[in-house]
């Protein structure tokens, strides 16, 4: 069965790379549109398609049009092709934004194009990073038609991909979700840095001490599930520890102990609901982080 032609608008790390991956599952690869003449070289390198600097020529010459810009760019490229008369009832238009919903689409819709989004659930420092990463990753999945989920559907397994289903309405919760998880593990092991440096280590040997910790705790999540992986004085009752955790916290910064108070607080939470301590211990603990 013959695949639909493939049009990418913004040729960043993550359009290149679902170029490349697409083209590699059989997917002809019509048009490539940057305005950076150095982002469609690039992606001529690895895919070999027509580049183009209009995105209404580039959309116009293809079946499936993603538009892989960032994502405050992404209404405003689509009203654009849409204008020109690029878009029409033949057409999918795609983005790949996380946070953004169906409503940046407005204008293709208006014309019968059909609509989705396909969101990698992954972290992404480079295109060749991607290329290996994104096969086996899960994709948020989001389209109100049938005939839109089935295609997109189609380009996700093209990927290597594994499909979710996310209603347009939950877009900002799906994204925030992803956003703690990667985003704000980096942040985490920052502020764990910094304390580390503040007794004297490098910044080096700190993520030396800090990275095994966080891979033994990856493997026992993997292998125990979450709540179960819950290890530290909060999971023991250690009231002891955790009082002199608040008090050096607070003789470094107010904000090190904000991030310990919110933290522990859920971490109070799991402790609890695993009966790992008693109602007595979570009052003393809850006053503690208060």
């Amino acid at each position: 069965m013959k695949k639909e032609s493939i049009c990418i608008i913004g040729c960043g790390k993550v359009g290149t790379a679902v170029a490349f991956l697409l083209n590699r599952a059989g997917y002809p690869v019509s048009s490539l549109m940057d305005l950076n003449p150095e982002a469609r070289k690039r992606a001529y390198s690895l895919i070999g398609a027509p580049s183009y600097d209009n995105a209404s020529a580039a959309a116009a010459a293809a079946e499936i049009v993603f538009i892989t810009t960032n994502d405050d760019s992404i209404e405003n490229v689509c009203n654009e092709i849409a204008s020109r008369g690029a878009l029409n009832g033949n057409k999918l238009v795609i983005h790949t934004s996380g946070a953004g919903g169906l409503s940046l689409f407005a204008a293709a819709k208006k014309c019968g194009a059909s609509i989705a989004c396909i969101h990698p659930i992954q972290s992404f420092t480079t295109i060749e990073g991607i290329i290996d990463t994104l096969p086996g990753s899960f994709f948020g999945i989001t389209a109100a038609e049938e005939t839109a989920k089935s295609k997109a559907l189609a380009l996700v397994k093209a990927l290597g991909g594994k499909p979710i289903f996310v209603d347009d309405r939950y877009k900002p919760l799906y994204h925030a979700a992803a956003c703690i998880a990667s985003n704000y593990l980096v942040a985490l092991l920052d502020a764990s840095s910094d304390l580390y440096q503040s007794i004297g280590l490098s910044e080096d040997d700190a993520l030396r001490c800090l990275l095994p910790l966080v891979d033994g705790t990856l493997a026992n999540i993997r292998k125990r599930g979450l709540r179960h992986s819950l290890t530290g004085p909060i999971a023991r009752g250690d009231i002891g520890t955790i009082e002199g955790h608040a008090e050096a916290l607070r003789n470094i910064s107010p904000s090190f102990m904000d991030l310990y108070r919110i933290l522990g607080a859920i971490a109070l939470k799991i402790a609890q609901s695993n009966k790992f301590i008693t109602p007595e211990q979570a009052e003393h603990i809850n006053k503690i982080l208060e």
